[in-house]
This record gives C-alpha cells, structure tokens and sequence, in this order.
C-alpha cells in the first residue's frame, strides 16, 4: 500500500485517494516481465483507471514505454488525446455515429462488433478523407458484443470493397478467466484462432490478435496471443484472491478523517433505520466518507477501517456522506485522526478485495466506486506531484465581485426627462423610522 501520509489536499474536504505512480510503473514492468517478448501489453485505463486518474497513469505508462493504451468510450479517448498522451488509444466499447469520425481525426482506434458498422466506418472514413481503423471484435462466449461466427464471411466479403475503414486487429472477452481449470477459457480461444485465420485468407491482417486480460495473462499463458490487456493487475490487485503476488503492489490507499468522537450507552441506536445498537457502553467515530465516496452501503456492520493502528468495525448503515465506526479498543482517538478505508496502518492492511468480500461485491466495482468529490492525489518518489478532481478546491474559488445596486427604472413611459429626474436632496422624504421592540 501507498505510504504517503502528507494529509487530505489542502482546501478538499478530509477524504482522499492516494494514488502511487511508482506503483503503477513497477506492475507495468512485471506486467511486461509475464508477458514475455510475444505479447505487448496494451494497459487499460478505463474508468478513470479503475478510479486511480486516467490523465496521470496514462503519463507515467508512456514515459515507462507503453506502446498503447485501452479506454471503454470515445471520450475516454478524447480525454488522454486533450491530455498530451501520442501513443495508440484502442476504445473496447461502442461508439455512436456521430462520434466516428471525431475519433478517427484523434487516431482512436475503434471496435466493429456488429456487422451494420462496416458501412458506417466506411462512409465516415470516405467523408472526412481520414481512415477509420478498427479492431473486429469477435463473439467467442461471452454474448454481448461481438460478430457471430455465421455473421464473419459476409462481413470480410463487404470488406473488400473498403478503402476507408481498415482493419488493424482481432480480438474477443474471456468470460471465465479467473477460473484457471474452466474449459471454456480454451474454446474461446480456439474460436478467436479461427476467426482470425479466416480474416487472414480473406486478405487481411489479422495482427495483433488479444484474448487475455488479466486473469487471462496470469492462468492462461496458451491465450496470450500478440497482445494481452491487463486492467485489475496493473493496479496492484490479482483476480479472484487478495494477494497481489510476487512482483505487484496495490497503487490506491483511500483515507479519510475523524470527524466526531463520542461515547454511547449499551443500546444506543447509530445510522439510519437504527439498524445497530450498541451492545455495550462504546466509543465511536463519525467519519467523513460514505457510499458516494466508496463506501458500499452494504459494508455497513461487515467491514472494518483502520484508525490508530486497529481495526475498527463499521457499524450502522453507511450513509451517503458519512459513517460511523466503534473504536472502543483502538486506544485514545480524538477528531482530525486519520482513518484509513483502503491500505494500511500501523502492521494491519485493508486490501480493496477485503472491502468487497465484506461487502458482497468485486474489487473493481470498489474501485470504480471512488466517488468524482473524491480527490486523488498522485505521488512518486514519495512526493505529490499532481492533485486530480472534479470538484475545485474551496480555497482555490475566488470571491463574488459585489455588485452595484440596480438603478431604479422609471416606467411611466409619459413623463417627461425632467419629471423622472431625482429630486434633489433637501426634497426627499422623511426615512421610515427604525423599528423598535414593543
């Protein structure tokens, strides 16, 4: 976990994200390290980066050496190309029409998974004279987007005729790749291998051909094809288990601060619907973190925070901007105490897989879930180096201007200049008197 402990941004209320680029740079390395010299990796960075800041891991992976990048949505696309970022951008998601051609002039390589956007790319591509690349998604088992196999023919014969739209990869989703012994990971990949053997003898390129994901790269090594696209694990986290592994480190610690400190009797209800009483005289902590911030709602009375070096079970349903926590055995804690949701402190760690088991979900919905009013501050070398929000500092928000009083209009639109001028001072009427108590 992050060690930087510099405190909540200044002018930012007291819940943050640290996020540690050194750490992202060395899971990128042991990223590369596992794929071997066959496959490139094309990192993803989508959802904001698993909810670390795209525009800032998107950086470091390019001065690290990444030949490519994988967004979700054109504008995530647009987002890194607005942000300086020159290397090839692949968006795995759909695009709508009116977006084709914006991204082809950003060089956003786009996906075809339906036959009907053969005609679409091409048009678009003709109209604006910039070719529009794209990979070919393939429907392997994972049934939601994709071209079906009986779909595959006539599309590379329509194809043919395309001067505007061009071909640039094969790929498809693994459905079960955290399952190392399910079977279906290795039909998936025989389907994809055919797929693109048929593009190959309809002419075209089917390279770089991608399958694996994280999980993919980690238990399937047969699947790695040219390219492999890791999300979960260029984060620090490894699919299905808790332990990162030899070689990778979680980047995110998500903090926040003791708001309130107070002591209840034996019975006392907390939260809403009251649904925790305290079960002995107790000591507890309101903190300034909720469900919008990236507390799950249902980790309420399962999980537990770290305050003063303890565990501290959440009790209570989690409201949307607050929690409480019962630090009755974490020794002498008083308001502005540091409290930590993901990471560690002292000799104890909360890992995000940990949240979400407690909760009942996945790590990368915990890490999508880090609100937009959550800062994130990104450090390497142990120093900040950037502060990204949605939300301006409070500090940074310069005063309103007073304005001058609106003048009076005169709308007795017959009066003459004269009769709608002022009357001097000593002709003004009398102030109504100050009101006095009775």
């Amino acid at each position: 976990m992050s060690t930087h402990t510099n405190g909540s941004p200044p002018g930012f209320r007291a819940t943050w994200a640290e996020v540690d680029l050194d750490r992202i740079a060395s899971n990128f390395a042991a990223l590369r390290a596992l794929a071997g010299r066959e496959a490139v990796v094309f990192p993803v960075v989508k959802a904001n980066a698993y909810g670390h800041g795209a525009l800032p891991v998107a950086r470091r992976l390019t001065t690290e050496g990444a030949v490519g990048l994988c967004v979700a949505t054109p504008e995530e696309g647009l987002e890194l190309r607005r942000g300086g970022i020159p290397i090839p951008i692949l968006c795995l998601g759909a695009v709508e029409p009116l977006q084709i051609t914006a991204a082809a002039r950003s060089q956003i390589t786009l996906t075809l998974y339906s036959p009907h956007q053969v005609r679409l790319f091409e048009e678009a591509g003709r109209a604006s004279g910039v070719p529009v690349r794209f990979h070919l998604k393939i429907e392997t088992g994972m049934n939601r987007l994709g071209v079906l196999p009986e779909e595959l023919g006539p599309l590379l014969d329509e194809l043919r005729g395309c001067r505007s739209s061009l071909l640039s990869g094969v790929y498809s989703n693994l459905a079960s790749a955290d399952r190392p012994g399910e079977a279906s990971n290795a039909e998936q990949g025989a389907r994809l291998t055919e797929a693109a053997a048929a593009v190959r003898a309809a002419g075209h390129d089917p390279r770089p051909m991608h399958l694996a994901n994280s999980a993919g790269l980690l238990y399937h090594p047969a699947l790695r094809f040219d390219a492999v696209r890791p999300g979960l694990l260029l984060y620090g986290i490894r699919p299905g288990s808790g332990d990162s592994g030899p070689g990778f480190a979680p980047a995110l610690t998500l903090k926040t601060t003791v708001l309130r400190v107070k002591s209840v009797p034996a019975g006392a209800p907390v939260g809403y619907s009251a649904a925790w009483r305290a079960p002995r005289e107790s000591r507890l902590a309101t903190l300034a973190i909720g469900y919008d911030d990236g507390i799950p709602r249902a980790a309420g009375g399962k999980a537990e925070v770290l305050v003063g070096g303890r565990r501290a079970p959440l009790v209570g349903n989690v409201s949307m901007d607050l929690c409480v926590c019962d630090i009755t055995d974490c020794g002498d804690v008083a308001p502005g105490a540091e409290a930590v949701i993901i990471g560690s402190q002292g000799q104890e760690t909360i890992g995000a897989a940990e949240l979400a088991e407690r909760a009942g979900t996945i790590p990368w919905e915990i890490l999508c879930g880090i609100g937009r009013r959550v800062p994130r501050v990104h450090v390497a070398g142990g120093a900040t180096v950037s502060i990204a929000s949605a939300l301006p500092a409070v500090k940074d928000v310069a005063p309103v201007p007073e304005k001058e009083p609106p003048k009076r209009r005169n709308y007795n639109h017959d009066a003459t200049p004269e009769a709608a001028a002022p009357k001097p001072a000593d002709e003004q009427p009398e102030p109504h008197p100050e009101p006095r108590e009775a």
